[in-house]
């Protein structure tokens, strides 16, 4: 079963010392506080990842779209950013 690439925002807090390695790779000097969430996938689960963008301004309930990443490695990883509607106006 593929899982929808959209999802609302259940909840969130913002990460704000850098975790433990392993499994987290960086360094102290490089880290940036960032958005750790749960997004609600349709009625089929909740999913835990790192936010994409400001962490301030993420709101529960909000609509959050996966967005396709490099970690420091030039590995791929997965977040969730805000969908930015394009207006037809």
């Amino acid at each position: 079963m593929l899982l929808p690439s959209r999802g609302t925002l259940w909840t969130h807090t913002v990460q704000r010392f850098m975790p433990p390695s392993p499994p987290y790779r960086g360094s102290t000097e490089t880290f940036t506080p960032f958005g750790a969430d749960n997004v609600q996938l349709d009625d089929i689960i909740r999913v835990e990842s790192r936010l994409i963008g400001d962490p301030e301004t993420f709101r529960i309930g909000m609509v959050l779209q996966l967005v396709p990443l490099l970690d420091v490695d030039g590995e791929p990883i997965y977040a969730f950013g805000p969908v930015h509607e394009v207006s037809s106006t």
